[in-house]
């Protein structure tokens, strides 16, 4: 089955964006970055009610950021997130990633052909398999995939993915 499409920056922002929002650092930071703020305003507010006169107006404003801040910091992140991969994907060394892609998936592996490179994958060097809505990420190693634009191919996204699953990918 041959795959032949143009890969594009904002396929590269897909993957970028879908890769660093699973990343378990990333979770981790996200679940610290959301309660660090809180747990300082906590601080702050048993030393204000210890002082000899705590100030109401003081007590509340601690409230109302430390409720912002946990339900809003989610969604900075991942505009965090978005602006680093949007950065990333129209980046001068990512160029070189873009134009017309063509991948070959055979009973032996994967033929990855773009400008100036080819690349040949076995079956079991992918780690991984992830999709989205709009893409197939094979991944082959924990930070690099092969992208395939599920809206850019002339093939049925069903026989695609009984193919991956029969190379247990």
């Amino acid at each position: 089955m041959t795959l032949s499409f143009e890969l594009s920056p904002d396929d590269l922002y897909a993957l970028s964006t879908f890769h660093d929002s699973h990343l378990k650092q990333n979770k981790k930071r996200l679940f610290a970055g959301r309660f660090l703020g809180p747990l300082v305003a906590l601080y702050v507010l048993f030393q204000e009610l210890d002082s000899e006169e705590p100030s109401n107006l003081f007590i509340g404003f601690l409230a109302i950021f430390s409720i912002g801040w946990v339900i809003l910091y989610p969604t900075l992140f991942k505009k965090q997130i978005e602006r680093a991969a949007k950065h990333n994907a129209h980046h001068i060394f990512n160029q070189v990633l873009l134009g017309p892609t063509s991948i070959n998936l055979s009973s032996t592996g994967i033929h990855y052909t773009r400008p100036g490179a080819e690349h040949d994958f076995v079956w079991n060097t992918i780690v991984k398999q992830e999709q989205t809505h709009e893409h197939i990420f094979l991944y082959t190693s924990l930070n690099s995939a092969i992208i395939i634009p599920k809206n850019k191919i002339d093939v049925d996204l069903l026989e695609l993915e009984e193919l991956l699953e029969k190379y247990n990918v």
